[in-house]
Order: C-alpha cells, then sequence, then structure tokens
C-alpha cells in the first residue's frame, strides 16, 4: 500500500542557486495537495568563537546579547525567505498556507528531529555537488540527512552556475 504525502518538510538554502529544490518541493505540494513546511537551521557559533566572545564580554551580559542577536538573526532570516520564496510560494500555491520554521542547532541532526516531530512524509532538500571528494567524505549536510533519516528524503542537485 502506497503512503499519502500530505506534509512536505523543505530544508530552505537561502542561496539564489536553491531554486530547483524549491521548485520541486512546490511540484510536489502541489501533486498531493500537501503542506508545504519551510526550515532554516540557525547553526551555533564554533567552540573558538564562543572562547573569544567569553573572553571580551562578561559572563551576565553574554546570555542576553546571545538571546537578542539570536532573535535578530531570526528575523532577518524569515525576511530573506519570504523575500526569495513568499512571492512564489503564494503565487503558485494560493489556496495553501505555508509555514516557515527558523531553528537553532547543528543542521542534519536538527532537520530529521524536526521532521520526526512535525511528523513529515518527506524531506526535500538542495544537494551541493563537490566532486570525487563527495564519495570519500560524508560531511554534507546533505548525506548526514539522508543517512539518518527515517522519513523519505528527496535530494534535488544545486544549479552551480
Amino acid at each position: 500500500m502506497s503512503k499519502s504525502i500530505k506534509k512536505i518538510l523543505y530544508a530552505v538554502d537561502l542561496g539564489k542557486r536553491a531554486k530547483p529544490a524549491l521548485s520541486m518541493a512546490l511540484n510536489i505540494t502541489k501533486q498531493y495537495n500537501a503542506q508545504l513546511i519551510l526550515l532554516f537551521v540557525v547553526e551555533p557559533l564554533s567552540s573558538s568563537a564562543m572562547e573569544s566572545v567569553h573572553f571580551y564580554f562578561p559572563q551576565e551580559s553574554l546570555k542576553e546579547m546571545h538571546e537578542r542577536t539570536i532573535e535578530e538573526i531570526k528575523e532577518n532570516i524569515n525576511k530573506q525567505i519570504q523575500d526569495l520564496y513568499g512571492e512564489r510560494i503564494e503565487s503558485e500555491l494560493p489556496n495553501q498556507n505555508f509555514e516557515t520554521h527558523i531553528l537553532d542547532g547543528v543542521p542534519a541532526p536538527t532537520i530529521i528531529k524536526a521532521a520526526e516531530k512535525m511528523d513529515v512524509d518527506m524531506i526535500v532538500m538542495g544537494s551541493h555537488s563537490h566532486g570525487a571528494f563527495d564519495n570519500l567524505f560524508i560531511g554534507s549536510v546533505a548525506n548526514k540527512v539522508v543517512n539518518r533519516s527515517t522519513k523519505p528524503v528527496l535530494l534535488v542537485p544545486i544549479a552551480t552556475d
């Protein structure tokens, strides 16, 4: 028995070359009359960056600065998502609401956890091609999501020109 696709999680890449992945997510959403959920993950600072921050700022002000900065980053990212994708999504899915989620964390596990929590039927994301080294290293977010997710993952090649 074939499972119907009702919810699609599109892992957003804000690069302008990522439009093929959005096109694929929109096409599948329309074909199955599914719900589209856009997810962007804000990566945490590296440990060396955190050490530098702790060195220059008093501990008591760090938490407040961090929370304020994360909120500003999320607002900025949400604006970028709306600017890059909002009009196109609204024109191609005029009678459907789409959701946008911006989460902090390490991208691959955050995408996988969000897909499980939101009970999506499919993850759609772009995949950058880096040539021969792709087969040697599993460093890319796409590879980690494909290898660790219990949800089906559709990788769409990212345009290179």
